[in-house]
């Protein structure tokens, strides 16, 4: 077998704040993924990290056939076509199939004969590959690296249906042997793509660990993802801190995170293939930020969840009292193929009491749509037809479809 063997040093990203050490108590945001619902956004994971294999560097091999060496350098998939992605989840694990895959392999070799008359020659190679990827995997919350949650098992194999080889600067003694050689690649071409898969998970895990356990809006204002809760079942739930804080890039540390009223996360949740509920207290950290942070004076209190909204107090910038309704909505906003996020926004629906500008609602729901909560859930879904509900006194529930047929629904 030629597998990769990596051996990566674990290098945990560590977040410095004012609230270093967090439980399951911290809980402000708690997201659902329905278990039918996880292939489909496995299906979309797969289709955006595809670039991932292009960046991987296979190892050189030696290999022999008959009586001549063989030395493969520089391999690389420079073509990968993915087109069928289908699985199922029972118990903790994930079953994937990934069907009729097609790569390319470029390749330099090397070739020289041990016997008589002791022929050599180099050159460079194309492998050409349609097959397929089974995989069964788990994840939990890491043990390693606290606050992040890692691949436990990832078990891959690797069946080739189609394979063809060119080897354009072959001499005519190599291009004689093409049927013999040929089947020998296409053992070595196994066994490269399955080390690959092999050690895509310890990749994966360590590419996930080295990661800010944040959700910039802009550099410095972020909302903390840390998870307190990773639980693969029926359906995927994870629980984060969810509050927003003033990020400082020199000194890696986010300020004004805070240790707030512990809140009983709701058990009723909706049906949608993705939900999430958000604290009030998640909710005016976006507030507290946007006045730490010198964006807005606003004197704003969010008090309680009523079944139309939030009830909030609200200070005017001529500094007339009014009691407002808050209503929040979710959208979709991708930043790169592998940083989309789900923002629930605020914004001011009925003035209850009291008098205020319209000029200054007007400004004030402009604000909440640029500073949000955001809340890292895979992608996948659609902002489209969802579902607002609000729960007495601390949560705000938001359930979300799936996308269909590759439509775009992203900010």
């Amino acid at each position: 077998m030629f597998l990769l063997q990596i051996s990566l040093a674990i290098d945990c990203y560590e977040l410095k704040s004012d609230l270093p050490n967090i439980t399951i108590n911290d809980t402000n945001i708690d997201v659902n993924i329905k278990s039918h619902s996880i292939i489909d956004v496995i299906q979309e994971l797969v289709f955006e990290y595809a670039e991932t294999f292009y960046k991987v560097r296979i190892p050189d091999i030696s290999f022999k056939s008959g009586n001549m060496l063989f030395e493969i350098n520089d391999a690389k998939v420079s073509d990968l076509l993915i087109q069928n992605v289908s699985g199922m989840v029972a118990d903790q694990d994930i079953f994937v199939s990934i069907n009729q895959l097609f790569a390319q392999i470029k390749f330099e070799y090397v070739f020289r004969q041990q016997v008589y008359p002791y022929g050599s020659g180099t050159g460079a190679g194309i492998m050409d590959l349609i097959f397929d990827v089974k995989a069964v995997a788990s994840a939990k919350l890491s043990v390693q690296c606290k606050d992040f949650f890692e691949i436990e098992k990832f078990v891959p194999q690797l069946f080739i249906d189609k394979f063809s080889l060119q080897l354009p600067d072959a001499n005519p003694f190599l291009q004689a042997m093409i049927m013999i050689v040929t089947k020998m690649f296409k053992q070595v071409a196994n066994e490269m793509l399955s080390g690959v898969l092999q050690d895509l998970s310890l990749i994966m895990n360590q590419n996930m660990f080295k990661m800010q356990p944040l959700n910039f809006v802009d550099p410095s204002f972020a909302t903390d993802k840390r998870y307190v809760n990773f639980q693969l079942g029926e359906k995927l739930n994870l629980k984060m801190t969810g509050q927003v804080c003033k990020f400082d890039k020199t000194k890696q540390r986010c300020d004004g995170l805070q240790k707030l009223q512990e809140l009983q996360v709701p058990l009723n949740r909706l049906n949608d293939p993705l939900s999430f509920s958000i604290s009030i207290q998640a909710l005016q950290s976006v507030i507290t930020q946007i006045n730490n942070q010198s964006i807005y004076t606003l004197n704003m209190t969010l008090n309680s969840v009523v079944n139309t909204g939030i009830i909030a107090t609200y200070q005017t910038q001529n500094g007339g009292a009014c009691s407002l309704l808050i209503n929040c909505y979710a959208k979709v906003v991708k930043r790169s193929y592998d940083n989309i996020y789900d923002a629930v926004c605020m914004k001011i629906a009925k003035v209850l009491s009291g008098e205020i500008e319209e000029s200054e609602i007007n400004k004030i729901n402009e604000l909440f749509s640029q500073y949000y909560n955001s809340i890292y859930s895979f992608g996948g879904h659609t902002a489209q037809n969802q579902i607002v509900v609000y729960l007495a006194q601390h949560w705000v529930q938001i359930g979300m479809k799936l996308l269909n047929n590759g439509s775009v629904d992203i900010e």
